[in-house]
């Protein structure tokens, strides 16, 4: 079983910054973040907002992958 924690930050206007996956597996790690860019190229997403003005937010997906 591969697991693995993607972490990235979206920034205030959108965008991401500081894509990173640390687990058990470097491949699967490395993977991980090649398919997490390629799946948001040309996506802007929608930041966090404090006060109503756009902020920087850091978020986590916890992934896990097994083969039978």
């Amino acid at each position: 079983m591969y697991k693995t924690n993607l972490s990235y930050t979206v920034t205030e206007d959108g965008s991401l910054a500081d894509i990173k996956a640390s687990g058990n597996n470097e491949l699967f790690n490395n993977e991980t973040v090649s398919s997490f860019k390629r799946a948001n190229e040309n996506i802007t997403w929608k930041p966090a907002e404090k006060d109503g003005k756009p902020v920087r937010y850091r978020m986590r997906i916890p992934l896990t992958m097994s083969f039978e």
